[in-house]
């Protein structure tokens, strides 16, 4: 079940590499397979916790200045 959560995810951050230009500037203008991102976010899923947790944290800080 987990594990086509994270593809049906990695697909359809897969597919916005190709249609959405944020997706498209992150990635470099590069379209990496669904296998590739699903293995990147297992490998990383703790670190990237952690980054999305400072980002907004940083975002909600800017904002009460």
């Amino acid at each position: 079940m987990a594990m086509r959560r994270v593809c049906g995810v990695s697909r359809k951050i897969e597919r916005a590499t190709y249609e959405a230009v944020p997706f498209r500037f992150i990635a470099g203008n590069q379209h990496p397979d669904h296998d590739t991102l699903a293995t990147f976010r297992r490998t990383f899923l703790l670190e990237l916790k952690d980054l999305f947790g400072a980002a907004c944290s940083c975002s909600h800080k800017r904002r009460a200045c």
